[in-house]
C-alpha cells in the first residue's frame, strides 16, 4: 500500500479546482445508456475504479462501448446481456446493486462476485425482491451476500415491497430496471420521497425517456425503452466537499468549476453546512466559491441524513471549531467502503482528538490535535478526509492512500494545486 503525506499549508488556501464526474450520475448514466434504443454519448464521466468496473462489466455482457476521451464514451444500448458471464463488481457497490437487477430484468445466468469488502456489503433486501418478482439466486457462500449465481427469465411487475434501511440503492437499482418488466412494476418504501439519490434516479430515467412519479412511500413505472441522449454528467459534489471545507478550514477561498447548487446530487446541501460553520458560499457563471471564516463554529447536533458521504468532511473540522458537534444519521455508514463511524473515530483520536460514537451518531470534541498515520481502511472518502488535517497539522500521512482511485484518482494531486498565502 502506499502512503501519503500531506503537507500543511502555508497560510489560507487560494485557487480554482476542477473535480472529476459525480460516481453515482455515472454509473446510473452507464447503465441507462446500456438498455437504451440508439447509441448515447455521456459527457463529464468520472474514470475512476468504480467506473472501470462498470465499463469492463458492460463489455463483458456485450455492450460496445467506445471511450472517446478521459471524460467521454460512446454507449450503444441492447436489448439483451450476453448469458452465461462471470461478472466482477470488484469494490463499487453501484454495480452490483444496479447491475444485478437489471440483468435480471433483461433475462439470463449469470455470476456476480467482488472485492472481500463488497462481499460483506448487504444485499438481500435487493435480492429478496428479485426472487419475488421470479428470479431465482443461488448463494456461493452467505444468504444476501456476494458472490452468488443469478437466472431470471425477466422481471413480472406488480407491488413490490423494498426494506430500504441499509441503502437506497436497492430502489434504485429496482427502479433502474422496472422499464423492463412484463408489467406496471410498483415499489414501496418507507420515506421514499426523502431519499435525494432515489429522486436522482428518477430524475435521470426520465432524461433517458422513461418518466415515473414519485409519491411518499410509493413509485410505479411502466414498461418502456429507454432512449439514447448526450448528458451531460455534473461534477461529483461529494468530491467537491473536501476543497470547500480546505477553504474554510484555512480561511481560504476555493472554487470548484462548473458545480451549481442546482444539481441532482444531494451532497450539494454540505455547503449549507458550511455555511452554518461561518463559511460564506458565492455562486457565479465559473462555479462555487467558499470562503472560510477566521473561526469555525461548532454545530451543536446536525442530522446529515440525505448527504451522509459528507459526514467525514465535516468531521475533520470538527476539532477546529469553537464547540463540540454530534453528527447523526450515520447508522447505515457503517455497512460502507469500511465501518465510517468507527474509521472515523479511530482516524482523529489516533490525531489527538475527542470522539464518542453510537450506533448511528459521532460527536467530536474541539481540541490540540498532532501528526499521526492513519489508516484509510482501503476506502476512498476516510483518506480523503483526513487528508484535510494534514493542512493544519504538520506529520499526517495517509496509509493505503491509493484508495483514492475510486473516485478522485488524482486528489492529492489537485489539492497541492491551491497556493497557501504566507
Amino acid at each position: 500500500m502506499s502512503q501519503q503525506k500531506i503537507a500543511p499549508a502555508k497560510g489560507p488556501l487560494h485557487g480554482v479546482v476542477t473535480v472529476p464526474g459525480s460516481k453515482s450520475l455515472s454509473n446510473r448514466a452507464l447503465l441507462m445508456a446500456a438498455i437504451a434504443d440508439g447509441t448515447s454519448y455521456l459527457k463529464g464521466l468520472l474514470w475512476s475504479d468504480d467506473t472501470e468496473a462498470c465499463v469492463v462489466a458492460l463489455q463483458s455482457l456485450g455492450v460496445p462501448l467506445r471511450k472517446m476521451s478521459e471524460t467521454e464514451i460512446e454507449v450503444t444500448g441492447v436489448h439483451a446481456f450476453l448469458s452465461g458471464e462471470r461478472i466482477n463488481c470488484r469494490d463499487a457497490g453501484t454495480v452490483s446493486r444496479f447491475l444485478i437487477p437489471i440483468t435480471a430484468a433483461l433475462g439470463g445466468e449469470f455470476e456476480f462476485y467482488g472485492s472481500a469488502r463488497l462481499s460483506e456489503r448487504p444485499l438481500k433486501p435487493l435480492l429478496d425482491g428479485l426472487i419475488a418478482q421470479g428470479a431465482i439466486i443461488q448463494y456461493h457462500n452467505q444468504t444476501g451476500f456476494l458472490p452468488l449465481r443469478l437466472v431470471s427469465e425477466g422481471l413480472k411487475g406488480g407491488a413490490l415491497q423494498v426494506n430500504i434501511r441499509d441503502s437506497s440503492q436497492f430502489v434504485s437499482g429496482l427502479l433502474m430496471a422496472a422499464p423492463k418488466a412484463r408489467a406496471p412494476l410498483t415499489l414501496f418504501a418507507d420515506q421514499l420521497a426523502t431519499k435525494p439519490y432515489v429522486r436522482m434516479t428518477l430524475e435521470m430515467m426520465a432524461d433517458f425517456g422513461v418518466a415515473a412519479e414519485l409519491q411518499a412511500h410509493a413509485v410505479q413505472v411502466e414498461p418502456g425503452a429507454y432512449r439514447a441522449c448526450e448528458y451531460a454528467i455534473e461534477p461529483d459534489a461529494s468530491t467537491a466537499s473536501y476543497f470547500f471545507a480546505a477553504a474554510a478550514l484555512t480561511g481560504g477561498e476555493v472554487t470548484v468549476r462548473g458545480l451549481h447548487r442546482q444539481v441532482l446530487q444531494g451532497d450539494i446541501h454540505f455547503l449549507g453546512v458550511l455555511e452554518k460553520m461561518g463559511a460564506h458560499v458565492t455562486e457565479s457563471a465559473l462555479g462555487i466559491t467558499v470562503k472560510g471564516p477566521e473561526v469555525l463554529q461548532g454545530l451543536g447536533e446536525i442530522d446529515l441524513t440525505g448527504m451522509t458521504d459528507t459526514f467525514m468532511t465535516l468531521a475533520v473540522l470538527c476539532p477546529f471549531a469553537t464547540s463540540p458537534t454530534t453528527i447523526k444519521g450515520l447508522r447505515h455508514t457503517r455497512l460502507q467502503e469500511s465501518d465510517r463511524v468507527e474509521a472515523m473515530r479511530q482516524g482523529l483520536t489516533n490525531l489527538g482528538a475527542q470522539v464518542s460514537t453510537t450506533e448511528e451518531s459521532i460527536t467530536i470534541h474541539p481540541g490540540a490535535l498532532y501528526g499521526g498515520v492513519i489508516d484509510s481502511h482501503r476506502d476512498h472518502r476516510i483518506a480523503m478526509s483526513h487528508a484535510l488535517v494534514g493542512l493544519k497539522i504538520p506529520g499526517v500521512i495517509i496509509d493505503g492512500a491509493e484508495c483514492v482511485k475510486k473516485t478522485c484518482p488524482h486528489f492529492f494531486e489537485i489539492l497541492g494545486t491551491l497556493q497557501g498565502e504566507q
